[in-house]
């Protein structure tokens, strides 16, 4: 068996900046592949810095679900120490994780499912969110047993219709909560269902709904109470929806949901870095043999032969590379399952959620077909969301901090 590599020993050519991996001295993965997936942690602080720079003085909590987007939570919540207000997750156990790995800050649960874990939340001094009003009797008894009161944050359907409180049902709810010893109501929240869409009409709406669930409490006599509604694309795009917090999750990745949300100087914080595994020459006709999987990728070049390069990097479909979705009749993707069409003989790395360039595959460019100038444009073009495609990536690939960033 080859001897492992130890992550810090050169490979990359003389001069060339090589990451580094904190997780262990050795990586079995790095020491056998070359696919290195490396979080630029100073990119991460100085886009929170974009963020507060936008949203002024109110508090933000860093969205780390996930496992921070697959760029490290726990790695990615020391590094944020001091830097944000709170931090949120969604799952109880990945606020576990951070506990149980030295994080005190503030950290909310917003997926709000808690099963038979209500006293690990009180006792790990969790901010639950809550949309199940069987909840509030569940944390009133485990903090009634502790002789404590347990602030907890309410949330309210305002049109994603998935989990949340009725506008309609909110004053029953707020009625239960005014007789239970062991909770107070901290705060009320909601989630946008479509805040990075092009009309803001819905977005609007939904705020509208949220400020009169906001007054319904306020009249009940409840406060100071912290009010969260804004993801990203809200915290942007809607001031009036930044309220008490704002809890932005992929602008500090560096990537925005859409292109109807923009946020200038924000970087990327991952790159993806692989090789060659092998380079395949050939000749193709429009109406001839395709390429990989299924062979759905042929050059559009009518009434010719073209040249076609296939480059076969080291990164594989059970990575998050899958195979491309078709939703527009005019796309049509090189991407095949980790296969890469190309004229020319080398793969192009760059800074990206998912940093791979891709060019040309024939004399005349198409843009629409091959050339990816950016991670935004390469993501949006195979179908991808950001964050589920990062997320899955990063977990596959040995993951290493950017030396000096």
């Amino acid at each position: 068996m080859a001897a492992r590599r130890k992550i810090d020993e050169p490979t990359a050519p003389s001069g060339a900046a090589e990451p580094f991996v904190p997780f262990g001295s050795v990586d079995m993965r790095t020491s056998i592949r070359p696919t290195i997936a490396e979080v630029s942690l100073g990119a991460i602080r100085r886009n929170v810095s974009r963020v507060k720079a936008v949203v002024g003085d109110v508090p933000v909590w860093a969205v780390i679900k996930a496992d921070a987007y697959g760029h490290g939570a726990v790695t990615v919540a020391r590094a944020l120490a001091g830097r944000t207000a709170g931090l949120a997750v969604s799952l109880v156990e990945e606020g576990l994780e951070l506990r149980a790995a030295g994080i005190d800050a503030p950290i909310a649960v917003l997926g709000a499912y808690y099963d038979r874990c209500h006293a690990q939340v009180v006792d790990e001094n969790l901010m639950p969110v809550v949309y199940d009003p069987s909840d509030l009797d569940r944390f009133s008894a485990v903090a009634a047993s502790r002789r404590r009161v347990v602030g907890v944050h309410l949330k309210v359907d305002t049109g994603m219709n998935r989990l949340g409180i009725h506008p309609s049902e909110l004053p029953a709810v707020l009625a239960r909560a005014a007789v239970l010893t062991g909770v107070r109501i901290a705060g009320l929240c909601t989630h946008f269902p479509s805040a990075d869409a092009v009309a803001e009409d819905d977005t609007r709406s939904a705020l509208a709904r949220f400020l009169a669930c906001v007054s319904e409490a306020e009249r009940r006599g409840l406060g100071p109470l912290v009010n969260h509604a804004a993801n990203s694309a809200a915290a942007v795009r809607f001031p009036a929806a930044r309220l008490g917090a704002v809890r932005p999750g992929l602008a500090l990745y560096g990537a925005m949901p859409s292109a109807a949300v923009a946020l200038a100087g924000l970087e990327p914080a991952l790159r993806l870095s692989t090789r060659i595994m092998a380079i395949h020459a050939g000749i193709l006709s429009q109406n001839g043999v395709g390429l990989s999987a299924r062979r759905t990728f042929r050059p559009r070049q009518s009434g010719r032969h073209v040249i076609a390069i296939l480059r076969v990097l080291v990164v594989q479909c059970a990575a998050g590379i899958e195979r491309a979705r078709r939703h527009q009749k005019t796309r049509r993707d090189s991407l095949r399952r980790g296969n890469f069409v190309g004229k020319n003989r080398r793969a192009i790395a760059t800074s990206g959620i998912l940093a791979l360039g891709i060019s040309s595959s024939g004399k005349q460019r198409d843009r629409r077909e091959t050339d990816c100038t950016s991670t935004d444009e390469f993501l949006h073009r195979c179908g991808f969301r950001a964050k589920g495609c990062a997320a899955r990536l990063i977990a596959w690939s040995p993951r290493a901090l950017a030396r000096g960033k």
